[in-house]
């Protein structure tokens, strides 16, 4: 009781045995071979491979704890491989503390990171781009079906957001019509998209901006699968309190442009979620390039560029002579574009042309 003894496995035999420090290695092999004739009827150090140290044979033992194996003269006691394992673990640990060290440093500058490469989130803008423009459209398909033609406060409301651009609503399902209510909308949920809030003068959360950045990907991943059918159930607040409010914010602006008075029906509703969905997470993920990715817009009355502008009356004005078609200018911008990388994606536009005669 309360004394220390030392396991050494004889690595032939199979078998841990304990002695009391001050045993040496003589002492050891001399029990084994005693061991082994009376168990086995052979001599277990004979299998053992031995080196040369001036004429003395050395004995390997199997010190557990570290899972070596070390050779030493057999006139050493246990006290010595004691002192031997004792060194062999601060050399471990300081070892083991190094690599730990490396690994900080490492993960720290893997946190500046981000989770995906830059290419794959190259691909994600685009695909959310081509998103809400369709859902925008979807909103406004559903907006253009609710138009009461005979409310005459409304229409009174759309002619007068129409007549800068010279057009009066004659008929819901013109194409004319319909491409600048979509501008309207669009103009409307796409405002202080250049912010990093997207509020006017709206200020970041976080100041590092790569904690800035870091945290605008986590939660544009976060809302990027949210549904109609789970917002019904808990609300956009519970889900985030940003998104609750620019949703509330640019369903007000779309209300007091139009100067609507009806209340929105479960389905156009559910169009304006997507679509607001959209332009949140088109606005995250563009803020979580770095540096961020640009929205491309132009004004009225500008001259018509191919590189920076898709003619959406392209298909129609294609059908007049190219003869009698002059330069192209910039009548309204139906949908932004944005400056992605090294790359233009082009905003779309209705032009007007300018007669040669």
């Amino acid at each position: 009781m309360g004394r220390f003894f030392v396991r050494v496995r004889l690595i032939t035999l199979g078998l841990d045995i304990f002695v009391p420090p001050y045993k040496t290695h003589s002492d050891i092999l001399r029990s084994g071979q005693i061991m082994g004739r009376v168990l086995f009827g052979f001599d277990p150090f004979g299998y053992f491979t031995f080196g040369s140290d001036n004429g003395s044979g050395f004995v390997r033992v199997r010190l557990i704890t570290l899972g070596l194996d070390i050779f030493v003269p057999p006139y050493k006691t246990h006290s010595d491989i004691l002192l031997g394992e004792f060194s062999e673990k601060l050399q471990y640990l300081e070892s083991y503390c190094d690599g730990l060290k490396k690994a900080l440093v490492s993960r720290e500058k893997n946190s500046k990171m981000m989770p995906v490469s830059e290419d794959v989130m190259v691909e994600g803008f685009l695909q959310i781009v081509s998103e809400s423009r369709l859902s925008i459209k979807q909103f406004l398909k559903t907006l253009v079906t609710e138009i009461d033609e005979e409310d005459s406060n409304l229409i009174s409301n759309i002619n007068a957001l129409l007549q800068p651009h010279n057009l009066s609503f004659t008929s819901k399902y013109s194409k004319t019509i319909q491409y600048h209510l979509e501008a309207i909308i669009s103009q409307s949920v796409h405002q202080d998209f250049e912010n990093c809030v997207f509020q006017k003068n709206g200020k970041p959360k976080l100041l590092d901006q790569e904690q800035d950045r870091q945290a605008k990907f986590s939660y544009f991943a976060s809302l990027r699968n949210l549904s109609w059918n789970e917002m019904l159930k808990k609300g956009t607040k519970y889900y985030s309190e940003e998104f609750s409010s620019f949703c509330d914010e640019k369903m007000s602006l779309i209300i007091t442009t139009l100067k609507w008075t009806r209340p929105w029906s479960e389905e156009m509703l559910q169009a304006f979620f997507v679509a607001a969905k959209c332009v949140w997470l088109l606005h995250l993920l563009a803020f979580s390039f770095k540096p961020a990715l640009g929205i491309l817009r132009v004004e009225e009355n500008r001259e018509f560029e191919t590189s920076y502008m898709e003619d959406m009356g392209a298909d129609r004005d294609r059908q007049r002579s190219l003869a009698s078609r002059g330069p192209a200018w910039v009548k309204v911008m139906v949908m932004p574009g944005f400056y992605v990388q090294d790359r233009v994606l082009r905003c779309k536009v209705l032009c007007r042309y300018k007669s040669l005669a």
